[in-house]
């Protein structure tokens, strides 16, 4: 399959109008990109073809939200057997949620 014919666009819930209680931080922009190919010689031949390499939206905090962080509860549930380095990976999310973006209280769901 080529990657040209792939949508890599991501849909949007709706305008995002609250601030982000993130300071300090860079924000990122939602037309920002990181292309898709790390070798240069492929990001070449799109280029010489006179066509954009694909590329997908870049992660990280916005701004602008779409949820009033004030407001949100989170749960996190997991299923399955284990998986190495799962609770890590659940403290790195509980960890960003309590002190960048004031979100309390947040549940983990036992047994999923």
């Amino acid at each position: 399959m080529e990657l040209e014919r792939l949508d890599f666009s991501i849909e949007k819930l709706g305008e995002a109008h609250f601030p982000s209680p993130m300071k300090g931080t860079r924000f990122v922009e939602d037309g920002d990109r990181v292309v898709f190919h790390s070798h240069p010689e492929k990001i070449k031949a799109y280029l010489e073809k006179g066509q954009d390499p694909p590329a997908l939206e870049l992660a990280g905090p916005r701004e602008l939200l779409f949820f009033d962080p004030s407001r949100v509860r989170c749960g996190i549930v997991t299923c399955g057997g284990l998986c190495p380095g799962l609770n890590d990976v659940i403290r790195a999310i509980v960890l960003c949620f309590h002190y960048h973006y004031g979100i309390s209280p947040i549940y983990g769901f036992r047994y999923g």
